[in-house]
């Protein structure tokens, strides 16, 4: 599955990689998603996962003062469902009239905006003023809807301790990098600790894998090729509270679950940051389909399970 929610790199590794992969693979991709929306066929692109005119993550809300905004501050925002067909932008929200924002148009204004994205310097054209009320009927807060469209990104990764992460693994609006892969089997694992029901709607990943050889093993990882794209492994996925928000009901869970569970088996470093999933940089661009095999490497200094 390749999961996109709502892209030009110079490749330097060649095929180097692909001598090392070329083991028969039992992990497959079993969703792509793309606002939350699982689809077919993807290109994989710098910038993040392409679906025909549409770049994952190319959206985001922006308050009056210049903050994005988060469903750790409104949970609620994780109940907009958005689609986009020629171009046009269909927001949906329980109770409340259907949004449509023509994307074309809103490149034509090209009202610039700037906005702090995880304490980084951002922007993205402003889609409207009928985006803005509808924003503000739903969340009951003043927001503006924002799209990045062709703007450049202005962000750059700075992580310490990630030997793999490179300046220009840039994402839009992401936290980290465009890239987020997880496993059903590592899903799995976490549920059978639970007393409430979680699935990868609770992570966000918009790479999800099936059929790897134990819970985890994602965490070995060190180059992964899925159809034609190949990527690093940079940094394990940090979890945070938004975790605990039902998708489905846009409530926190009042038990704190699943986050209080990783907390206990997960922390990989410091204590109390637990990790699920692995954020991935791109080295090789090109095009992933539900089903694809997958092929993996190792690190000479990972311990394999």
């Amino acid at each position: 599955m390749i999961i996109i929610p709502l892209l030009t790199l110079t490749v330097i590794l060649l095929t180097s990689i692909y001598w090392v992969i070329a083991r028969r693979p039992r992990e497959k991709i079993i969703m792509v998603a793309h606002n939350g929306t699982v689809v077919k066929s993807v290109k994989a692109e710098p910038l993040g996962i392409v679906d025909g005119t549409v770049r994952d993550r190319s959206f985001v809300v922006r308050t009056e003062k210049g903050s994005m905004v988060t469903a750790n501050m409104i949970p609620s925002l994780v109940l907009i469902q958005s689609s986009i067909e020629d171009n046009i932008l269909t927001l949906k929200f329980p109770g409340a009239k259907d949004l449509t924002v023509d994307v074309t148009q809103v490149k034509e204004n090209n009202k610039e905006m700037t906005l702090d994205i995880w304490g980084h310097p951002g922007s993205g054209l402003d889609c409207g003023e009928d985006s803005s009320r509808w924003l503000e009927t739903i969340l009951g807060c003043k927001c503006y809807l924002l799209y990045h469209g062709d703007l450049p990104s202005s962000r750059m990764t700075e992580e310490e301790d990630c030997p793999l992460m490179r300046n220009d693994d840039n994402p839009l609006y992401a936290n980290l990098t465009s890239y987020m892969l997880m496993t059903t089997e590592s899903i799995a694992d976490l549920q059978s600790r639970l007393e409430c029901k979680v699935d990868e709607d609770n992570f966000r990943p918009n790479i999800l894998i099936d059929g790897t050889k134990e819970p985890y093993d994602e965490d070995d990882w060190e180059y992964v090729m899925i159809g034609d794209a190949v990527y690093r492994n940079v940094k394990p996925c940090e979890r945070c509270i938004l975790t605990t928000v039902d998708p489905k009901t846009g409530k926190k869970d009042r038990n704190q679950e699943p986050l209080r569970t990783l907390k206990t088996y997960r922390c990989l470093g410091k204590p109390n940051e637990p990790h699920l999933g692995i954020h991935l940089g791109l080295d090789l661009a090109g095009v992933m389909r539900e089903g694809d095999e997958v092929f993996v490497t190792r690190s000479a200094k990972t311990k394999k399970r």
